[in-house]
């Protein structure tokens, strides 16, 4: 026998009691074992007036509605909850021509899709009124999902809260995603967790419109993904302050479209990438008008990439700080010019670019003395107006044309690697290494004062257009020399002069022609000094034996 319990208020069209009708008092409504109801066009009211009222579609079974949805209706009616749960269960209305309300004007009101139900009914609203906060959106587990047209997490409520959790999923298929849309919306906040959790998006989410203190949190390899012909924004208007993206943990991402905007007019908004995580943007772009000063992007051992179609992805700062601390972060043009409120920060990490243009009133630093910073030219001509120094620890590496003074510290590098030409066009003092490997070539045509070590040892060149005021030293292939040999009964011993930075290996063959080089023995690493290598037992490997030592760069 199937056993209904009507204890939760439904539309007026029913001729219920009064109380029923309006929620006034604490009620429920199952439906279960696969009961299929069609609601009509009438709207459908869990929590009208009262609170404490509950709707369970579960276990197979199906509720259509194509009216409105109101989970917590008027001032007084909190604490109601509508519950879709378990595989096969569904809840349906028409996307466009009805809205769910999770909070209308009621407060700590619930929607959740669980166990592998499926709502699809949009736009959602919640907190549409002032006053109606803390109203919350649950989407958790496998096959488990809410699709909506838009969603607005806050429209004037505050602190409302959407989770998608263990593999749940949230599809908002052509409108907007909204956190804090009036001013009176503020920390709201969305939750993407667990690996296998996603929100897609078929438009532009906006985090913090109005509103401030809104936050996304992308976690445990959650991911949101924006589809690429729409933007994402945070602080889109001035009184938008204090929103922010954390994007944390490995296999957690945020594909965020044509454009990273971090700060639109809003001020003090953040991005945060950190603990293996990815964020993936056509551009980025910190601080756009006037008023949005003081917007931070961290990316702290994560990986930040900005490229699109065009080869013209760009990774602009004009207000607020970029802070690079480890990782990796790739774009294809790094342009810093507000010379008075742009700041990049390059702790370390890898930072990769095709151009760079910065003007922004300060010389650009790679590194901080402590931690290792590469700054690496994918070709492409790269402008520093105040100069460029690259300190303890730190390393410039690729080919392209640089532009502007460059001033390496003691500890510090600048390696030409990419089989190309690594050009200067402004002076270089050179207080650390400079090196070019592989048929790559160092060139310049402003003054290079070397204090430090210039190396060509391992197949690089220089060409020096006005020369070098040498204080330091020049190594090329004939600074690799032998400057002993001796044998001790049946071993052989070599000693040659050697480099710092570099690795020497004893290598012997038993004939020139053809070439079968061997490691003999450990490699050592160079000292500014002589290395002994001695291969045991070489004086018995007749007739013939040769010797050769092999040195590698860093």
């Amino acid at each position: 026998m199937k056993q209904i319990v009507i204890v939760i208020s439904f539309a007026l069209a029913f001729a219920l009691p009064a109380a029923s009708v309006r929620g006034e008092t604490g009620t429920s409504q199952f439906f279960t074992n696969g009961v299929v109801t069609d609601w009509g066009r009438a709207n459908l009211y869990v929590g009208n007036t009262g609170p404490n009222n509950y709707l369970q579609i579960s276990n197979g079974s199906g509720l259509t509605n194509a009216g409105f949805c109101y989970i917590g209706n008027s001032s007084n009616a909190n604490q109601n909850t509508l519950l879709v749960s378990d595989t096969n269960s569904v809840f349906k209305g028409t996307l466009f021509a009805t809205g769910l309300y999770i909070g209308n004007s009621g407060s700590d009101n619930q929607f959740v899709v669980s166990n592998g139900a499926v709502a699809t009914i949009g736009p959602g609203y919640m907190g549409r009124q002032v006053g109606a906060d803390h109203n919350a959106a649950l989407i958790s587990g496998s096959g488990s999902i809410w699709s909506n047209d838009i969603i607005y997490v806050g429209w004037s409520g505050a602190g409302t809260s959407v989770t998608i959790q263990h593999q749940g999923r949230m599809v908002t298929q052509f409108g907007f995603i909204v956190l804090g849309y009036q001013p009176s919306s503020s920390n709201n906040i969305v939750t993407i967790s667990d690996t296998g959790s996603v929100w897609t998006t078929g438009s532009s989410p906006s985090i913090g419109y109005y509103g401030a203190g809104n936050q996304m949190v992308i976690t445990n390899g959650g991911l949101m993904t924006v589809r690429s012909v729409d933007s994402s924004w945070l602080g889109y208007y001035s009184n938008a302050n204090q929103n922010a993206v954390l994007v944390t943990g490995n296999g957690s991402e945020w594909d965020a479209g044509v454009a990273i905007n971090l700060g639109n007019y809003g001020a003090s908004n953040r991005v945060d990438v950190l603990a293996g995580a990815l964020v993936q943007a056509q551009n980025v772009i910190l601080g756009i008008n006037p008023s949005s000063t003081d917007n931070r992007f961290t990316v702290d051992q994560s990986t930040l990439a900005v490229s699109n179609t065009f080869h013209n992805g760009t990774l602009e700062v004009r207000r607020g700080t970029f802070n690079f601390n480890s990782g990796t972060v790739t774009t294809e043009a790094l342009v810093l010019t507000n010379a008075t409120q742009g700041v990049f920060q390059f702790s370390g990490g890898w930072l990769a670019t095709s151009a760079s243009t910065v003007t922004a009133g300060s010389v650009f630093t790679v590194g901080d003395g402590i931690d290792a910073a590469t700054y690496h030219l994918l070709g492409g001509v790269h402008t520093f107006n105040d100069g460029l120094r690259v300190r303890h620890n730190a390393t410039l590496s690729g080919c392209g044309t640089i532009s502007g003074a460059v001033v390496v510290d003691a500890g510090g590098a600048i390696v030409a690697d990419c089989g190309g030409t690594l050009t200067f066009g402004g002076s270089v003092t050179n207080n650390g290494t400079m090196r070019a490997i592989d048929g790559s070539v160092l060139e310049s045509y402003g003054t290079v004062v070397n204090n430090g070590v210039i190396d060509i040892i391992n197949g690089g060149a220089t060409q020096f257009h006005r020369g070098v005021l040498n204080n330091g030293a020049i190594l090329d292939a004939s600074s690799v020399r032998v400057s002993n040999t001796a044998i001790s009964g049946n071993d052989i011993t070599i000693q040659i002069t050697s480099a710092t930075n570099h690795t020497y290996q004893l290598q012997a063959s038993p004939s020139l022609a053809p070439t079968n080089w061997v490691n003999t023995g450990a490699s050592q690493a160079g000292t500014a000094g002589v290395l002994t290598f001695t291969e045991h037992g070489g004086e018995t490997n007749g007739p013939s034996r040769f010797y050769r030592i092999a040195v590698t760069a860093p």
